[in-house]
């Protein structure tokens, strides 16, 4: 059997804005970004939110000036992506990480639920390699949604890492 074997560095090209944070072979690394990009999203309802809890995160000594130099440059170019602006522009109601109980006293905390009058958003942030778990927790959160009489539920994941990717399921 003969194997074809190259150098996949000349093969595959990653770009993206998050890369002085995302690393391949780093974890600890990639899940600090992870959470310092949840724990901004989780405080953002508006577009314009975005520079003051940045800013609040790094006067608390959460953040660093440099980390939120390159948090606000990602998280900006996604708000204002035309594909996701609509999520962020003021025309929802906003639940973020709010805790969604099912009977028998399970908590489920969606990182993001969107009102409208006729129908809810439900959208998942994640920051690591695609998987169908991540599918099957947003599919889980708008059954949830369903059995508390929401009809009309719309879900998404949103992958922030070196480039970002709305997938609507």
């Amino acid at each position: 059997m003969d194997f074809i074997s190259s150098d996949w560095r000349q093969k595959i090209v990653l770009s993206g804005h998050a890369a002085d944070y995302w690393d391949l072979e780093d974890n600890a690394r990639n899940l600090k970004w992870g959470q310092m990009v949840h724990a901004v999203l989780a405080r953002i309802e508006k577009t314009e939110n975005l520079p003051k809890v940045i800013a609040e995160e790094v006067n608390n000594g959460r953040i660093g000036v440099a980390e939120a130099a390159t948090l606000s440059e990602v998280l900006t170019g996604i708000v204002n992506d035309k594909d996701i602006v609509r999520f962020f522009d003021g025309r929802y109601k906003v639940k973020n990480e709010a805790a969604v109980m099912r009977k028998g006293g399970r908590e489920y905390r969606p990182d993001r639920l969107m009102f409208a009058s006729d129908k809810v958003i439900v959208m998942d942030y994640k920051t690591g390699i695609a998987s169908s778990a991540h599918a099957e927790q947003v599919t889980n959160y708008a059954q949830l949604l369903n059995e508390m009489g929401y009809d009309n539920v719309d879900k998404y994941l949103l992958y922030i890492d070196r480039e970002h990717k709305l997938l609507k399921l």
